[in-house]
């Protein structure tokens, strides 16, 4: 089931999502819609601890049934808003919606550049993975396009950049931080989470999508106007995993608890977005 809610909490509704068959998607990552409100995409999730990877993407318009598109990787919106972006092996394919199910080729290639795109294009948030003794952690770059400096800025996921390109949240192992992306600036956290297992250290971006243990961790998303991020925590887990979506402010740290019983959230965009 997909739904929506008011930022307040209030007039949440709830829909089903129909897969046309013989595409089943049992692990959904984060739902995404375009700026112009007119195509929702979702993708199953890779179910390994150390890999980023969407798999099968989806395509729908509202009152139609989903479309498999055809494409395979980490799916995220390209910076305008409109045109998806797959990460492959070889770098970022734009894709506009339209070719969803389709053939075409991707509308430009980023040779080489992997992560998240910056509004403007020049900076890239990206994971490299590294060993350290018996254990693999996950650090994010930010890498500079025209002249291939990188800054690391510290352990952590799931990238997403503000809407005017300033800032960059994420999850940490402990938390949700917010980075400004200016040479002296230091992540900072905004709320402090832990995971559930003890074994994984109760690391937040531990990922398990198998029973009992179904953990999905946190992953935030910018409200248009830049002053919110929304996530979702867990309440409970088990066969019956239970979550509740929460806001904070991103300049006085209040937290908002918007619903329980949901999870992945992503803002909607103003009606007035062409």
């Amino acid at each position: 089931m997909l739904g929506f809610v008011n930022a307040d909490g209030l007039n949440s509704s709830q829909f089903p999502f129909r897969i046309a068959p013989p595409s089943l998607v049992s692990t959904w990552g984060q739902p995404l819609i375009t700026m112009d409100n007119k195509t929702l995409i979702v993708y199953e999730l890779s179910v390994t601890i150390d890999s980023e990877g969407g798999r099968n993407i989806f395509a729908a318009h509202p009152g139609e049934i989903a479309v498999d598109c055809g494409w395979w990787g980490v799916t995220r919106l390209a910076p305008d808003g409109i045109y998806i972006h797959v990460e492959t092996k070889q770098g970022l394919e734009e894709y506009s919606p339209e070719d969803c199910g389709t053939e075409n080729n991707p509308q430009k290639i980023y040779s080489g550049v992997f992560g998240a795109l910056s509004p403007d294009r020049q900076y890239s948030a990206e994971l490299k993975y590294q060993t350290e003794d018996t254990d693999t952690i996950v650090y994010i770059y930010i890498r500079n396009l025209k002249t291939g400096e990188e800054r690391n800025i510290g352990e952590g996921r799931y990238p997403v950049w503000s809407g005017d390109g300033q800032w960059l949240a994420y999850t940490g192992r402990d938390g949700i931080y917010i980075f400004q992306n200016q040479p002296s600036a230091e992540p900072r956290r905004l709320v402090t989470l832990e995971g559930p297992d003890p074994d994984k250290g109760k690391s937040v971006y531990w990922f398990n999508a198998s029973a009992p243990m179904r953990y999905y961790p946190p992953v935030v998303s910018w409200s248009p106007d830049g002053q919110w991020l929304v996530y979702h925590t867990y309440s409970r887990l088990g066969e019956t995993a239970q979550y509740s979506i929460y806001k904070v402010n991103v300049n006085t740290g209040e937290t908002v608890k918007i619903i329980d019983d949901g999870m992945s959230p992503f803002w909607r965009w103003p009606e007035e977005n062409p």
